[in-house]
């Protein structure tokens, strides 16, 4: 391993040396679960680069960063998450890095907020993490304040493909204009957007969630579709999740117990569906439910423990 080469780090670390060591000494006596052996990687791969970049912004401000790096590595190390996601962890406070000025306005809470952020988008999807922490380095680079830092962080996810975000972004108009390019590009997207699961004269998009639990999927039984309360839920009797779906991805998001008595037991004729959605649904011989919602069609089969969402269907 590399060692730390930065001098006003290394200076750092040497005159403070008895008592970073205490800390960690009694952290690790209290957690019990410390990873130790990650430390010096976490501290060239992170601390770092970090480090050196808010030092040379200005140097008075590098002591406070590097606190609130040292107590977030011993708590980070000391996780589950931390011993099975080290470095999709890294990689999100290297955002920091983008920009030092914010950063050092408050190192604790950022380095907190993209760690939660990051572990969120992770359990739905390793590939929408990677890609909004991604976008995430522009938008830090350019965001002015954590405020609005924190309303792009949530666009960017929604845009990633964290369907069930949509509703909670808030309003597009209190976006900077900056940052909105940043997260949409060329893309038209407008307040009305945001009330809507598709795009006007969007394609047809059909996709699959859930699989067997033994695959690493999430239904141990081939599970039914139900709308309750305006939301469209799936459920085997074991497990429940609530569906989204929109333009941008679609996702399973672990629902409260559920009442045995919303399951389905029976099939509803697809004469009941609009046209479009009835097609789709002549097409499968062992269906066992199904759901037309915001001119989205769900449904599920007898042979399958996945749930099939087709997008974009007019009635």
């Amino acid at each position: 391993m590399e060692k730390i080469s930065y001098q006003p780090l290394i200076e750092l670390l040497r005159e403070n040396a008895e008592s970073l060591n205490q800390q960690l000494k009694s952290f690790n006596n209290g957690s019990g679960r410390l990873n130790t052996d990650a430390i010096p990687g976490w501290f060239k791969e992170v601390i770092e680069p970090v480090f050196i970049a808010v030092h040379q912004h200005n140097p008075t401000l590098s002591r406070r960063v590097f606190d609130a790096l040292y107590n977030d590595m011993l708590q980070t190390l000391s996780s589950a998450a931390g011993h099975h996601s080290s470095q999709i962890l890294r990689s999100c406070r290297l955002l920091l890095t983008h920009n030092p000025a914010l950063t050092a306005t408050n190192p604790a809470r950022l380095t907190k907020l993209l760690s939660v952020a990051t572990l969120r988008i992770s359990r739905h999807s390793i590939s929408a993490a990677e890609k909004w922490l991604t976008l995430m380095q522009k938008i830090f680079a350019a965001a002015g304040n954590i405020d609005q830092l924190l309303l792009a962080a949530r666009f960017a996810a929604w845009r990633c493909g964290m369907a069930h975000l949509r509703h909670l972004t808030g309003s597009l108009s209190a976006l900077e204009p900056s940052l909105r390019n940043l997260i949409f590009a060329d893309e038209n997207i407008s307040e009305d957007d945001l009330s809507k699961n598709w795009s006007d004269g969007a394609d047809t998009k059909p996709v699959a969630l859930g699989a067997f639990k033994g695959l690493q999927g999430k239904f141990m039984r081939p599970p039914r579709v139900f709308l309750d309360k305006n939301l469209v839920y799936a459920a085997d009797g074991r497990y429940a999740a609530v569906i989204f779906a929109d333009r941008y991805g679609a996702l399973l998001h672990d629902a409260p117990e559920i009442s045995e008595d919303l399951i389905p037991k029976t099939l509803k004729s697809a004469d009941m569906a609009p046209p479009e959605a009835a097609k789709i649904l002549s097409r499968y011989p062992d269906l066992t439910s199904w759901v037309y919602h915001g001119e989205t069609l769900y449904l599920t089969t007898a042979s399958s423990h996945a749930v099939f969402v087709f997008g974009a269907i007019k009635e």
